[in-house]
């Protein structure tokens, strides 16, 4: 369950969100080049001692990450990054996206406790107290 919420994880739920939300808004406003920026932002190098850096100076990840996005997508492009979005958005969204597969996991641990007990109880049912 830790791995859910590893660095690593959060930072690749950053950026599915970054790129998500870049493709929408290249839906909604017609923007040609969403696509190729929002692809450019799954793919980004990311510094994870930079962003490190960012959290002690600003509290979160997200305003280091966005400035790295920029500086490996074109200056004309920059304005799909980011934009509309807070950085209060893409942490809780990343929040929610963990918790699902949290939910998920225990979800499945659950049903075989389930399955176990079951079996248990068919073994044992008919044994005499």
């Amino acid at each position: 369950m830790s791995a859910f919420f590893a660095p690593e994880a959060d930072l690749e739920r950053y950026l599915m969100i970054e790129a998500a939300w870049t493709r929408s808004l290249g839906e909604v406003e017609g923007h040609s080049n969403a696509e190729s920026v929002a692809a450019a932002i799954e793919t980004a190098a990311i510094d994870p001692n930079d962003l490190a850096q960012g959290v002690k100076k600003d509290g979160l990840p997200i305003p280091a990450l966005v400035a790295q996005l920029k500086t490996q997508i074109a200056p004309d492009q920059h304005a799909l990054i980011h934009r509309g979005l807070t950085s209060q958005d893409v942490m809780d969204t990343s929040s929610v996206l963990a918790l699902r597969d949290v939910v998920a996991l225990i979800a499945a641990r659950l049903k075989g406790i389930d399955a176990e007990l079951e079996a248990l109880q068919a073994k044992f049912q008919t044994a005499s107290l």
